[in-house]
């Protein structure tokens, strides 16, 4: 993990995961999306890069907890709405995969498109 709990609460500002231990949980699997997208460069990054990567992964394992937990109505999926006589539809538990994984994507490309982390060719000088 990038991040601790109290990174969380302090700088990140988190509410939305309640105790250090389910932290512990959806900060490590999103840890583990993190390193796969920077293909293993986000444990050797430098000081200005690791604030990107720890907020990356404070706002992944939110997503990860709401997506696990269906707490937060805004954070699921749509299946359907109407406009007369007002109805929405949520998908039955949770975001589809393919959902899941688009949010995931682009909150990764949005906290680390900028750092170089995600270029997938050879960087020269290493």
């Amino acid at each position: 993990m990038f991040a601790t709990y109290e990174f969380y609460q302090q700088e990140y500002h988190g509410t939305a995961i309640g105790s250090a231990s389910s932290y512990s949980y959806y900060g490590g699997l999103a840890a583990e999306y993190i390193e796969q997208a920077t293909f293993g460069r986000a444990i050797s990054a430098n000081e200005n890069n690791l604030k990107k990567i720890q907020k990356c992964e404070c706002r992944l394992a939110d997503i990860l907890a709401a997506n696990h937990e269906n707490g937060n109505e805004n954070e699921r999926e749509v299946k359907s709405e109407s406009v007369g006589g007002w109805s929405r539809t949520f998908a039955e538990n949770k975001r589809s995969d393919e959902a899941l994984a688009a949010k995931i994507s682009d909150t990764i490309r949005l906290y680390l498109g900028l750092t170089g982390l995600l270029y997938c060719g050879i960087q020269k000088g290493v």
